[in-house]
């Protein structure tokens, strides 16, 4: 989902936090390796470990952010995820083969693309309902938040 909002609208300043963090966390998923992770797991896992450092960085600033009353709570849920999320990336970061790393991927986009980004969003007044696959989207390797 783009940070950009329709033509004639404008972003409030809770709105740019909470897509700032989402964008960044979208830039560094989109840096995944070309190769597959049984072609090159050193490379998958040294990006997990971005992906973890990077959820890190986010959740700080998602925390570090005064959020409107209706927002508090549903942010809060969002944030809590992205911790789960963050220790997904950690383990696949240290995955000793291929599916063992796909596992912990998977539970970290899940987790990523879960229920509370939309719950989040929607707090926000922001889009909630992601691109479908086919739009340009990848299916599995972008976070839709």
């Amino acid at each position: 989902m783009s940070i950009s909002p329709p033509p004639g609208a404008t972003l409030d300043t809770h709105q740019v936090a909470f897509l700032s963090t989402a964008n960044a966390l979208d830039a560094a998923l989109y840096e995944e390796p070309e190769k597959t992770p049984e072609e090159d797991l050193a490379a998958h896992r040294a990006w997990a470990a971005q992906a973890h450092d990077v959820l890190g960085e986010q959740i700080e600033a998602l925390r570090g952010h005064t959020w409107p009353a209706g927002a508090r709570t549903p942010v809060a849920g969002f944030v809590a995820d992205l911790e789960d999320a963050r220790t997904e990336w950690k383990r696949a970061s240290t995955a000793g083969d291929a599916d063992t790393y796909y596992a912990h991927y998977g539970k970290a986009y899940g987790i990523v693309d879960g229920p509370t980004t939309v719950t989040a969003r929607k707090a926000l007044g922001l889009a909630s309902t992601p691109p479908a696959v086919g739009d340009g989207e990848k299916k599995e390797s972008e976070a839709q938040v």
